[in-house]
């Protein structure tokens, strides 16, 4: 409990007293590559076998603008020349391999003068006004040490360390190759790289440094970043669920529309069994079916239209009954009234559609004659 209030009083103090936008100075590279030291012993541009400038191709995380590199130096003998770190840009080489710089330089550091220490030294160089150039994150630039005019040869010749314990991380980490300039050509050297500290002004994400920096006093180390990469993931999570559920859906879709198409594949099949079955019945009563009754066709065969009288006094007997059964708790005469009532009403209702139907096709008749006259 004291932890987390002691937690939330820096960060509400750090939130109070720091501004929340601006520049922040901090290291942007570093490698404590190996142990291999460079030696420089010819003026630059070099036309032969000895090293005139040596440096490294690097890759930023995050776009900043280089303030300093530092390196470890030291002279043997007496030499005297001119040294700065020169930047450049990439050239078409593989990163780590065989990328080399691309000529010209596209910044450049303060100038160092030998003779300089005889035991390695930090010798930081500083970029500054126009040099101090912004630096694109991951985007892939090489920085040299250039030592120009003097005296530099394998006597009098200046030391470019590789190894500096605690000034960087551990050996054989850093994934930039190394590059000098021999023979008048840039080479990459993939299996060495200079000891060096890079350090530069970045956008400062403000709030997001200050909980870091807050966790920080407890062990907890980039917060902020871990953070991000939990919620990141758990988004990247969502994203495939819903993925996964609107897949799920479509099969359901799919499952639905087989399954009409099944259910309407029988149906149709069944309306035509049945449509064939009554084709065939249809066939047989009217004679055109291929199955011989011997009578020919049935309708023909019963002659309906010579029952119709036998139809009628069937209906008007079976009438009188009905009223006979009903009269027995109505009266019969009151039953057959409401009946003849019945049938009246019946007759007068089509009697009135046909005489609607005729007045509306003559009064319709008379419009048109006189819109046209």
């Amino acid at each position: 409990m004291m932890k987390r209030q002691l937690l939330l009083t820096l960060i509400l103090a750090s939130l109070l007293t720091q501004p929340v936008h601006g520049l922040q100075n901090k290291i942007l590279e570093q490698s404590n590559d190996n142990g291999e030291d460079i030696l420089i012993q010819d003026h630059h541009p070099s036309d032969g076998a000895r090293i005139s400038a040596y440096g490294t191709t690097f890759n930023l995380s995050e776009t900043a603008w280089i303030t300093n590199i530092t390196l470890w130096l030291h002279q043997t003998t007496n030499p005297t020349c001119y040294m700065n770190v020169r930047l450049y840009n990439h050239n078409n080489g593989t990163y780590g391999v065989d990328g080399i710089p691309e000529t010209p330089s596209i910044a450049n550091s303060s100038i160092l003068i030998a003779p300089i220490a005889g035991a390695y030294t930090p010798y930081t160089f500083n970029f500054s006004d126009d040099d101090r150039i912004q630096l694109d994150g991951n985007q892939i630039y090489v920085f040299a040490l250039v030592a120009w005019n003097g005296t530099l040869n394998d006597a009098n010749r200046i030391e470019v360390d590789g190894l500096r314990a605690g000034a960087g991380p551990a050996a054989g980490t850093y994934d930039g190759n190394g590059v000098n300039y021999t023979n008048g050509a840039w080479l990459p050297m993939p299996n060495t790289n200079p000891c060096f500290i890079m350090r530069g002004d970045v956008l400062w994400s403000g709030t997001a440094d200050l909980i870091d920096d807050a966790f920080s006093y407890f062990g907890i180390l980039n917060y902020m970043a871990n953070a991000t990469a939990y919620v990141t993931g758990i988004a990247a999570h969502f994203s495939s669920s819903i993925s996964n559920m609107i897949t799920l859906i479509n099969q359901q879709f799919r499952i639905i529309s087989n399954v009409f198409t099944w259910v309407m594949r029988w149906v149709t099949r069944f309306t035509d069994m049945i449509l064939t079955l009554t084709g065939y019945v249809t066939g047989i009563f009217d004679g055109t079916a291929g199955v011989v009754t011997y009578l020919g066709n049935w309708w023909t065969f019963i002659d309906l239209a010579s029952w119709y009288p036998l139809v009628t006094l069937i209906c008007v007997l079976l009438w009188v009954d009905s009223i006979v059964k009903r009269g027995r708790t109505q009266g019969e005469v009151q039953v057959a009234i409401r009946d003849l009532q019945t049938i009246t009403s019946i007759l007068s209702y089509f009697a009135s559609m046909f005489t609607l139907v005729i007045n509306t096709v003559v009064d319709t008749t008379f419009r048109l004659f006189d819109a046209i006259t």
